[in-house]
């Protein structure tokens, strides 16, 4: 099958500049051979649980590069070991806390794999249980807005978790507040184990709407998507513009 990147012209190809491109390729590259190695020792029974992040990758490592690390604050879902990644955690950490080693800097081996987490990235523990992520991030994104930072809150899931009751409670709470969240949703078309029409009648859009939330769609196989959208969004929510919810589709359409 053609490669889908020869279906768009050269122009197209060149809205992203060449460092950027080269930056975004280099850290995918890393998430892929990261979870090459996990995935090997999962067989070997030397890994509890393994979520890969496998088609999730350039969403995850091209936002963070779009953020602050360090200033910023990431509530990402147990899927996201690429966001931990390109935030700059070390690979022996993430191998640490993936092995349930001690000297694992995230929990020093007792919390589950794929729950990272660091004071210094200001990366916030996932839960196991989908969609408890969203009220912390909206909870850290008031107390930004209260001290007056300019740091805004990244929050995701999979579509499976606007299901969840947390989901719906802190769309509404953010949006009345006008705070500063950038609501992902990484719609791969399975919440788990069943199809999105399985899971819902609605779609995530729509359930943003209601709240008066505005929702921006965004390829997340394309960066050209990604990197036109996000910035300006970013810088508004940096402004004190309130907050954004992007759902990018992970499967070409």
């Amino acid at each position: 099958m053609e490669s889908p990147v020869n279906l768009r012209s050269d122009a197209d190809r060149r809205i992203v500049p060449d460092d950027i491109v080269k930056e975004l390729y280099q850290k995918m590259l890393g998430v892929f051979y990261l979870e090459e190695r996990l995935k090997i020792l999962t067989r070997q029974g030397k890994i509890s649980f393994l979520a890969s992040t496998r088609g999730h990758e350039k969403l995850q490592v091209g936002t963070v590069m779009l953020m602050k690390p360090r200033h910023d604050w990431f509530f990402p879902y147990y899927r996201e070991k690429a966001i931990a990644y390109a935030l700059g955690m070390p690979l022996k950490d993430i191998f640490l806390h993936m092995l349930s080693r001690e000297g694992d800097p995230s929990s020093n081996g007792r919390n589950m794999p794929e729950h990272f987490s660091s004071r210094e990235l200001n990366l916030v523990s996932q839960t196991a249980c989908t969609g408890t992520q969203y009220l912390p991030a909206v909870g850290m994104a008031k107390a930004l807005k209260k001290d007056g930072s300019d740091a805004i809150v990244y929050v995701s899931s999979g579509e499976g978790a606007t299901s969840e009751g947390e989901f719906f409670e802190a769309v509404n709470w953010a949006t009345r507040e006008e705070l500063p969240v950038l609501f992902v949703i990484q719609n791969n078309g399975y919440a788990i184990s069943v199809p999105q029409n399985a899971q819902t009648t609605s779609e995530v859009h729509r359930i943003a709407a209601g709240f008066g939330l505005p929702s921006y769609h965004v390829d997340g196989t394309w960066y050209e998507s990604i990197y036109q959208t996000l910035p300006p969004l970013i810088q508004r929510m940096r402004e004190g513009g309130g907050l954004v919810f992007g759902r990018p589709d992970e499967i070409p359409k």
